[in-house]
């Protein structure tokens, strides 16, 4: 993936030892949300790489009131944006992206500029949790991820 950012690569890596879950680890990166204003609705979306089948499960982030998994159903024309109890992911790598599964920020407690960090907390089946830095970009990077760049 092309990136203008070179901070943005986020890894953060989890061993199974405390999980119980299948062998390997848990790689999160190029996490990403666009600029927007408080109270608003923000899309994160990253790249997760698993060391065996787990599920994202749930999601928090003090940088807003409500936090969701999400992911998008084909319908005549295009698509829809359902929520999901769970975003599972399979041994390798499993992306959310725009126009598919994706975590939801909603309510922001304060606007996101580009250049800032805001901290994710991700909740695995299997895994124990992690807590990324999402950096935030101008929306016309995420637009770049809509047309194939990720």
């Amino acid at each position: 993936m092309r990136r203008s950012m070179a901070a943005a690569a986020v890894v953060a890596a989890v061993s199974t030892a405390c999980g119980g879950g299948p062998p390997g680890e848990v790689l999160v990166r190029d996490a990403l949300a666009g600029e927007a204003r408080a109270g608003a609705e923000v899309a994160v979306y990253f790249e997760v790489e698993s060391g065996g089948d787990d599920a994202i499960v749930a999601v928090s982030s003090s940088s807003a009131e409500r936090s969701s998994l999400h992911e998008m159903q084909p319908v005549e024309g295009g698509g829809i944006m359902m929520p999901s109890d769970r975003i599972t992911l399979v041994d390798g790598v499993t992306v959310l992206a725009p126009n598919g599964s994706h975590v939801m920020l909603s309510g922001l407690e304060r606007p996101l500029v580009a250049g800032e960090v805001l901290p994710l907390t991700l909740e695995f089946e299997h895994h124990a949790p992690i807590t990324i830095e999402v950096d935030v970009v101008p929306l016309y990077e995420l637009a770049e991820l809509v047309d194939g760049d990720r």
